[in-house]
């Protein structure tokens, strides 16, 4: 399950899972992330899932929105990134999306050193072949 967490100033560690396929941040109570804090436009930003990606969009806020030191008005967002609303840092934390890419990161590995298999046994096959007829074209040219 997804979740952001305040990274920086005096609420650093809380932490809001979420599950919905919008999560709007800001100063307004209406807000599923509240953060009374004066740097915060009351409705600053907003995390939305876009199939099997989320992303974030500055709902143009006073102070902005950056990811990973960058503003942003709208951009995916991965597991680990820090997204900063006025003076405060979220850490996004998505570790299905992590799990799910290192599940495809190790097939991937897999397929590809099966194709190495492949290829060192055509080389061998290759050596083999040469190899032997090397050798009967050297005993006929030596008879």
């Amino acid at each position: 399950m997804p979740s952001i967490m305040i990274a920086s100033g005096e609420r650093a560690g809380q932490r809001v899972d979420f599950d919905q396929n919008k999560v709007t941040i800001g100063r307004s109570e209406s807000n599923t992330f509240v953060m009374d804090m004066p740097s915060v436009s009351a409705e600053h930003c907003a995390i939305i899932l876009r199939g099997d990606r989320y992303v974030v969009r500055d709902l143009d806020s006073t102070n902005g929105t950056s990811l990973n030191g960058s503003p942003v008005r709208e951009a995916r967002i991965r597991h680990g990134d820090i997204i900063k609303v006025g003076d405060v840092e979220l850490l996004f934390e998505d570790e299905s999306a992590e799990a799910d890419y290192t599940q495809r990161l190790d097939a991937f590995s897999t397929r590809k050193s099966g194709r190495w298999k492949v290829i060192i046994a055509v080389i061998l096959v290759t050596a083999v072949t040469v190899t032997a007829a090397w050798w009967f074209v050297s005993s006929l040219m030596g008879s």
